[in-house]
């Protein structure tokens, strides 16, 4: 290649690149952290999605790595850029012992965008945006019903920017490192005895994931990845039927350590498995301090316990160019029932997941889907005064991304 075509082909990478980061800011930027509609979306990235987030150990692609496993960016080679989007609602229902009947309308978007190179070999540099971490509802008012008379609109959650290194120790081992700078946003509405309240507060965090991936054999790897707990302080305005005060929010969200493992079977059908553990007792120290209302100061939850997800998938390349995937996912609920409301939904998930590769030139192109199974949460007077009933309900989900090698 002359010196000119070499330079041409520089300068016109340098473009893509600041082309990319400036689309990513953009769209991430005009979208909210607080866009998943569970505490913990089942998947980010639709690679991954497809194959029922079961990634930790063959984390080979952008988005995989540096949400799973940091470490398997050593396996992405040359030069990469990505950018996508996953859409979802949860048709989640509320449904009260009195009478009241709502679905939630509130619409997630969890976008993301990377990037990467291994142009200091064995060391693996790179850059990832993905919003992630939160809650995301809105159910109708009815004035019939006092606790729901203006309805009930919440939403916090966590964007994450995550520089990253990960670095080839040996043959077999690799590992990857990424700070976590959060930004996190919140908006409560809601009906109070005191008074129709609203609050929007934001605020930083910071945290860092740390993976291990270790190849035992030619065609079996194994994965490991912890993130750890990250406190996010928000400050912001609230109004309590037409007076206007501060607020206070502190969210302590947890930490969580996966592992798993990638099983080859042919060199081009892949299996994965992995088990997620979240210290979600740790969330109960998140609290909301009012200076104008003290009345309202309060924890978020209380009496919460661990979180455990099951993640399987598989992925067969039909030939050089098409992927197809297939997974399951299976999360049960942390949060004890006697904080539940509609502006606090949680309930234990069954997710059937299904994805589509395609490779063109130096792009790749990647579609995940999902249909969640909310199992029926039914929540008796006696434990929840506030918000007693019946939760259930099921959430379509689906995204698509685009991959370019340099």
């Amino acid at each position: 290649m002359s010196k000119v075509s070499r330079s041409v082909k520089e300068v016109g990478m340098k473009r893509y690149v600041i082309c990319l980061v400036i689309a990513g800011i953009l769209v991430l930027g005009n979208s909210k952290p607080a866009c998943s509609s569970i505490l913990d979306p089942g998947g980010i990235g639709n690679r991954s999605l497809g194959m029922g987030s079961a990634v930790v150990g063959i984390p080979d692609d952008l988005m995989s790595a540096f949400y799973y496993n940091p470490a398997g960016l050593v396996l992405i080679k040359g030069t990469n850029a990505m950018m996508g989007s996953m859409f979802a609602r949860a048709h989640l229902h509320y449904k009260s012992p009195e009478g009241y009947d709502g679905e939630n309308t509130f619409d997630a978007v969890i976008p993301f965008a990377a990037y990467a190179t291994d142009s200091c070999k064995p060391v693996t540099l790179g850059f990832g945006m993905y919003s992630t971490l939160g809650v995301g509802f809105k159910f109708k008012s009815n004035p019939a019903f006092s606790n729901m008379n203006g309805g009930i609109k919440s939403s916090a959650g966590v964007m994450f920017f995550s520089p990253t290194v990960a670095y080839q120790i040996n043959p077999k081992l690799a590992a990857g490192i990424e700070l976590n700078i959060g930004y996190g946003k919140s908006e409560m509405n809601m009906p109070t005895p005191s008074g129709y309240l609203t609050t929007d507060v934001d605020g930083f965090g910071y945290g860092t994931t740390i993976g291990l991936l270790y190849k035992l054999t030619p065609s079996f790897n194994l994965g490991l990845c912890w993130r750890s707990p990250m406190k996010i302080s928000e400050e912001g305005d609230a109004n309590l039927a037409g007076v206007n005060g501060d607020v206070n929010m502190d969210f302590y969200w947890p930490q969580m350590l996966t592992g798993g493992f990638a099983y080859k079977i042919t060199p081009d059908l892949t299996f994965g498995f992995s088990l997620k553990w979240s210290d979600w007792p740790r969330f109960d120290r998140s609290k909301m301090e009012f200076t104008q209302f003290p009345a309202l100061n309060r924890p978020f939850v209380q009496g919460s316990r661990d979180g455990f997800r099951l993640q399987t998938g598989a992925e067969y390349w039909i030939n050089e160019k098409v992927a197809l995937r297939i997974g399951y996912v299976y999360d049960r609920y942390s949060f004890d029932s006697q904080w539940i409301s509609p502006g606090l939904l949680e309930c234990s998930f069954h997710e059937a997941r299904a994805g589509l590769g395609y490779k063109i030139s130096n792009f790749q192109i990647d579609a995940g889907f999902n249909y969640t199974w909310f199992v029926n949460r039914d929540i008796p007077a006696s434990i929840n005064p506030n918000y007693p009933g019946k939760y259930f309900g099921k959430m379509p989900a689906g995204g698509i991304e685009i991959t370019h090698r340099f």
